[in-house]
């Protein structure tokens, strides 16, 4: 009786859980690994999410940006009174002429890119032809040393004299044969599946060629058309403006009206930098970048850039900064310089796109903002190559030089401010 208890007693115990399975440190250990499985799960969930709502975020900032910036321009419009007939459609058309121009570089980037790709699909296709070619002399040999032995089978050794023990090297060489020479012909097969692909590629891209340049010899047709028609358009506002006090006055009416441009841009500015500064108050600032809607550029170096950076266009400098012009009165905020139609105009410092658009005087006008409260102005461009909220990196093509906002001559209008005020941009870009 006792010793049947002691037995129940010992399974009863083998039973029971061991207390060091449950002691502390083991139970936070697996606490910690559960902890662990978990985060593994939701971080990426997580993750995606702050993905979705910073999207979300830039959406938001360029709308109100877009939304600021053609309010200024309603209420610059509604200042300078009501346009000629004239006017508008000079307006209407260098806009038109810009988008033509910009469509027309987009074309021409993707026509250099289309021609690299042919280059490159070309060179894989000689390498190809080579390949096969080697292969198939390869093959051409097997099967020539093939047909010298008889090719004789498996079948055919197998009831031949040979002792098995030169029956069994015969079977193994045999083996090996045919094992290389499926594979050289599966190489082979596969070079020349590859060499049609590559081919089909090739001839998907020359199409594409020939479509882009009709389509750019269209365009050029339409642009060589719309230019006379601007031309004529510009001889009639000349001739409605008349005397040259009365174009000495318009030429004031469009620096007053960049002036308030300018002005009301900076108003936005400083307003969203109080904006900023009132969310910082209220959030953490680990918390402020992914919340608060920021319409300009976080701070940045611009400042120590003083001296170091490039001039947008190469070109040359005219009606230097400070500088009176014979046909004004007020002395130059930002420089002209003088370069042919349809150069490259590059941005100076990485940065935002904040302004794109036709402006009185000064034509096809981009305004690129730098952090700190220096912007870029580049005014009387042919096109404009980025939108507003687009991000530039410095030297990156944003416009194309020309003579929009009625000037005579291509050349690029170019000024640096800091919080609205002209800076001379000869102190800022490199010498020579």
């Amino acid at each position: 009786m006792s010793g049947s208890t002691h037995t129940k007693t010992l399974s009863a115990e083998s039973r029971a859980p061991s207390t060091e399975l449950l002691s502390p440190p083991v139970i936070k250990r697996w606490q910690q690994i559960v902890a662990c499985l978990c985060l593994a799960v939701l971080l990426p969930a997580a993750s995606l999410a702050q993905q979705n709502e910073e999207l979300d975020l830039r959406k938001k900032e360029l709308q109100q940006l877009a939304l600021s910036v053609e309010k200024i321009k309603k209420k610059i419009i509604k200042k300078q009174g009501k346009k000629t007939s004239t006017q508008k459609k000079f307006r209407q058309g260098e806009l038109k002429i810009g988008e033509l121009v910009a469509a027309g570089y987009q074309l021409t980037q993707q026509q250099q890119q289309l021609d690299q790709q042919l280059l490159q699909l070309s060179g894989e296709l000689e390498s190809l032809e080579q390949q096969r070619d080697t292969q198939r002399a390869v093959i051409g040999e097997h099967l020539s040393k093939a047909y010298r032995a008889g090719d004789q089978s498996a079948l055919s050794l197998f009831f031949s004299e040979s002792s098995p023990a030169e029956l069994d090297r015969q079977l193994q060489y045999l083996e090996r044969m045919n094992r290389a020479r499926t594979q050289l012909i599966k190489g082979y097969a596969t070079i020349i599946a590859r060499k049609e692909t590559v081919s089909e590629k090739i001839e998907n891209k020359q199409q594409q060629l020939h479509n882009n340049q009709t389509l750019l010899a269209k365009q050029h047709s339409k642009l060589t058309k719309m230019q006379t028609s601007r031309q004529q358009l510009l001889q009639k506002l000349q001739s409605e403006i008349g005397s040259a006090d009365e174009q000495r006055l318009a030429l004031e009416q469009d620096h007053s009206a960049l002036q308030t441009l300018i002005g009301e841009m900076n108003k936005l500015w400083q307003e969203s930098m109080i904006a900023a500064s009132s969310s910082q108050a209220r959030t953490d600032e680990a918390d402020l970048t992914s919340k608060s809607i920021m319409i300009y550029e976080q701070p940045s170096q611009f400042g120590s850039a003083k001296g170091q950076l490039p001039w947008p266009v190469k070109g040359t400098r005219q009606h230097r900064f400070g500088k009176t012009r014979s046909d004004a009165d007020s002395a130059a905020q930002g420089v002209t310089i003088a370069a042919p139609s349809g150069s490259i105009v590059q941005a100076i410092y990485p940065g935002r796109v904040i302004f794109a658009d036709w402006f009185a005087g000064q034509g096809l006008l981009t305004i690129v903002d730098h952090g700190e409260g220096y912007w870029s102005l580049y005014g009387r461009n042919q096109s404009l190559l980025k939108p507003v909220g687009a991000r530039v990196n410095a030297g990156e093509a944003i416009a194309t030089v020309g003579n929009s906002g009625g000037q005579s001559m291509p050349a690029l209008y170019f000024e640096i401010r800091q919080h609205g005020k002209p800076n001379d941009p000869a102190l800022w870009c490199r010498k020579g």
